[in-house]
């Protein structure tokens, strides 16, 4: 009779003694256990990253006519877990030929959001081309093309 609830309560038990467990760690309580698991990768670990993207893809003009400003927007969102400083170059791209529209540098706070405002005017319309926003320091870039 002991051993059929015993038998029953056994899930219970388990359940309770894992919920313990798990509480005291992500308590502090054991913190040297708390950095072996993140050591090991068992823990959730924040992901350093970068997101680069244009802030309204879907209203980026297939063609623009001859000296007619070309206007965008491009987003740096800063998921590095610290405050990161972007070394940023806008080209425009022809065949072989590479031309710098713009260029900077900007900090952008942990979780943060950075809208950086582009308007070029290209020289040649006649030829398809393609406009690249690069994060010089994080070898990330972005594009769009125009023209014919």
């Amino acid at each position: 009779m002991i051993q059929h609830v015993l038998f029953r309560c056994a899930p219970l038990l388990v359940g309770t003694i894992l919920f313990v467990g798990i509480l005291l760690l992500f308590t502090g309580e054991n913190a040297a256990l708390r950095q072996t698991l993140l050591a090991h990768a068992l823990l959730p670990q924040s992901e350093e990253t970068t997101e680069l993207y244009f802030d309204a893809p879907e209203q980026l003009p297939p063609s623009v006519s001859a000296h007619q400003a070309l206007h965008f927007t491009f987003v740096i969102h800063n998921l590095e877990t610290i405050d990161y400083q972007y070394t940023y170059a806008v080209m425009v791209v022809r065949g072989d030929t590479q031309s710098l529209l713009d260029h900077g540098t900007l900090v952008v706070k942990n979780g943060q959001y950075a809208f950086m405002g582009e308007q070029v005017a290209l020289k040649d319309v006649t030829h398809k081309q393609q406009i690249v926003v690069a994060l010089l320091n994080k070898k990330q870039s972005i594009d769009f093309w125009v023209g014919r």
